[in-house]
Parts: C-alpha cells; sequence; structure tokens
C-alpha cells in the first residue's frame, strides 16, 4: 500500500505514452466460457470486493446489507518500510492509510474471500534479488501459513501495480521475484490462493515506457490479471483486456474510486488539484464516474471476474490529506449519499455480483 505513495501525480494524463502500454494490442470479441484462472466466479458472474482498511469496510458493513464477496487487505516483503516484513498481516498496523490486519480482516468477514496487496517495492535495488536469493524464504512461508489458516480463497496481488514508475521494477527481477513467490507457496502446498498479476493500468505511461507485458511471468505462474481504475482511459484498458482474453485469464479490477469527487460534499476537484472544487449533484457524480464504471465492466463481464472497490474518505488518512504530494482522492464512501447509496444497491443487486454467503467458497471452487 505504501507504494502508493508517489504513484498518482500524472493519473489524470490521458494517454500519455499509451503507445508504449498498447505493444501492438488489438481488441477483439469476448470469448466467452474460456478462462482459466483459480478461483474464478461461475461465467455471468463478477465478485464484488470492498475495501481498503479495517474502519473503512466496517464502515460500509454497517451501511450496506449485502455482505462483501471479499476483503481488501495489505502487507509487505519489503526491506525500505517499516523494519518488518509482513507489516500489518496479523498485527493491526497504520501504513497512513487506515488500520490494516490481514487476520482481523478474515475474521471479521467469515464468509467474504481475501485479497491481499504484496508490497514488493524495490527501491534499494537489493529487496527483489533478496527474495530471488532465498533470503526472504522465511517471510514467504509464514505468508503461506497465514493463507492456509484462513481457510478461503486468497487473491494474491504479488508486487501490485508492477510497472508503475513509482515502483521502479525492473522487469526481470520482477518477473524471477513474482515466480519465486508462487514457486514456494506451491511447494510449501499452500493450495487456497491464486496469484494476481496487477497493472497499474495508468494514461500516465509506464516504467521506463516499457510495455506492459514486459513484466509478465507467463501463464503458468499467473491465475488472475488485475487492473487499477481511477481515471478511465480506454485505450489502456481495452488493451490490457485483450492480452487477458488472448491468454484466457480472468481480470480483477483490484483497485477502484471515483478520484477527485467527495460524495459527502458533493464536490470535484482534479485528481492532482485538491485546491478548488467544483459543485456536483449526485447525479452527476453518478453519470461522471459510476454510470461509465459499471457499463465497462458489464460490456466486459465474459473476463472481468472480480472488482475491488475502495470505499474509504480519503480525506481524513494522512497519506492521502488534500494539500499532500499525492494527489488529491475525495471521499469515495457510497452510503454518505442518500441517492448515490440508493443507486449502489440497485446495481450491486443485479444477477451479477456475486457477494459473500455461506455457499461463496464452494461456487469459487474452493473445497477445503
Amino acid at each position: 500500500m505504501t507504494s502508493k505513495a508517489v504513484r498518482r501525480s500524472g493519473s489524470i494524463i490521458a494517454g500519455l505514452a499509451a503507445a508504449a502500454f498498447l505493444a501492438g494490442c488489438q481488441v477483439t470479441p469476448p470469448l466467452e466460457d474460456s478462462l482459466h484462472g483459480r478461483f474464478s466466479p461461475p461465467s455471468g458472474q463478477t465478485l464484488l470486493i470492498i475495501g481498503q482498511d479495517l474502519g473503512s469496510v466496517a464502515d460500509y458493513a454497517v451501511n450496506i446489507p449485502v455482505v462483501p464477496g471479499g476483503i481488501t487487505t495489505y502487507t509487505d516483503i519489503s526491506e525500505d518500510d517499516h523494519g518488518a516484513l509482513l507489516y500489518g498481516l496479523e498485527e493491526t498496523v497504520d501504513y497512513g492509510a487506515g488500520n490494516v490486519s490481514g487476520r482481523v480482516s478474515a475474521e471479521s468477514f467469515p464468509n467474504s474471500a481475501l485479497a491481499i496487496g504484496l508490497h514488493i517495492v524495490d527501491q534499494t535495488g537489493t529487496n527483489l534479488l533478496h527474495m530471488i536469493d532465498g533470503t526472504h524464504d522465511p517471510a514467504i512461508d509464514q505468508l503461506g501459513d497465514f493463507i492456509a489458516s484462513i481457510d478461503r480463497p486468497v487473491y494474491l496481488r504479488i508486487g501490485y501495480e508492477f510497472d508503475g514508475p513509482w515502483n521502479h521494477h525492473e522487469p526481470e527481477a520482477y518477473v524471477e521475484a513474482f515466480r519465486y513467490i508462487v514457486d514456494r507457496l506451491r511447494v510449501n502446498g499452500i493450495n487456497n490462493f491464486a496469484s494476481v498479476w496487477q497493472s497499474a493500468t495508468s494514461g500516465a505511461g509506464t516504467y521506463r515506457d516499457l510495455p506492459f507485458d514486459t513484466w509478465y511471468p507467463g501463464d503458468e505462474y499467473v491465475d488472475w490479471m488485475g487492473t487499477s481504475y481511477f481515471v478511465f482511459d480506454p485505450v489502456v484498458y481495452d488493451a490490457f483486456l485483450e492480452f487477458a482474453r488472448s491468454h484466457s485469464k480472468p481480470v480483477m479490477i483490484a483497485e477502484a474510486a471515483p478520484q477527485g469527487f467527495d460524495l459527502a460534499d458533493l464536490t470535484y476537484s482534479g485528481a492532482s488539484d485538491g485546491l478548488s472544487f467544483e459543485p456536483r449533484t449526485s447525479g452527476d457524480v453518478w453519470n461522471e464516474w459510476y454510470a461509465p464504471f459499471f457499463s465497462f465492466i458489464h460490456e466486459n463481464s465474459d473476463v472481468i471476474r472480480a472488482v475491488a472497490y475502495i470505499n474509504c474518505d480519503w480525506n481524513e488518512q494522512d497519506m492521502w490529506r488534500p494539500g499532500g504530494t499525492n494527489g488529491y482522492w475525495g471521499d469515495t464512501r457510497v452510503q454518505v449519499n442518500d441517492d448515490i447509496r440508493a443507486r449502489w444497491l440497485a446495481e450491486i443487486g443485479d444477477p451479477l455480483w456475486l457477494h459473500g454467503s455461506l455457499d461463496l467458497f464452494q461456487n469459487l471452487g474452493y473445497d477445503d
């Protein structure tokens, strides 16, 4: 999660370096029922995940009478942060974006899957190498023990937003580290995780302007492909979905929120601004961000099989407060406006959406 700290300064520069991202991809029609990914929902359904800190998720659960299909949490295997590995896996900690704890998340929502963002940012040039040479084996093993202990599908976003310039992942080292983590978990018999390979899918471009597939670990290592969705760039997203279809992999929108909107105050400010605000009605907010977002999901439901929405008041979190260096995010809690809440409930009542339930894990193909 801390890798987000510098990642958004150019998130609204639509289309910049899109050619690097495209890498020659062309859009083709959907290929229904052709996906191969662990714990993918049945054809015609999409898992709804809510994140991304304990307080925000708890508030959502109190105000929205539908159990999330999954919960987002974060931890790390990174030498750059905190002086500790797996920060926030068992204990409750605050990276600056609200309290997180994998254990508390799992215990609080026993009928929901867990989506873990695994931060492995390599700012020093040594962390990924230490992943590959075995230095971090104890941490990988501990992570595997945790995953096994919660006995449910776990979507592991390894080095999420791998191609974001803010993460500085050299492709060769990232690919080796991704493969190493997956191999070690498999050798250790951890059978309830699915690996997620998550691009930043940013119109601001990629690290060193490389094609996103330069970081691809291979079909045998990737169960799901993932995206982030804050400011929509159709050229970038179409290219990524086509790549996923060509590899028969389900897609998770692993991070999504209407950046720049404040649903409580009904205002909008540019994603990198937060100094000037334009008034909006609840209908404006819905039509400008939510309606296109959900249309995109429905139109590509053959391949988009999970969506993680970030339902939080970014304004109140240290990492994202207005006037900081990380862009302006706003307040994206759907429950703070009655009209938006009603529209949200109507949307997630569609049969497309898969929610938490006693038989969810079985429906996802997990048999303990």
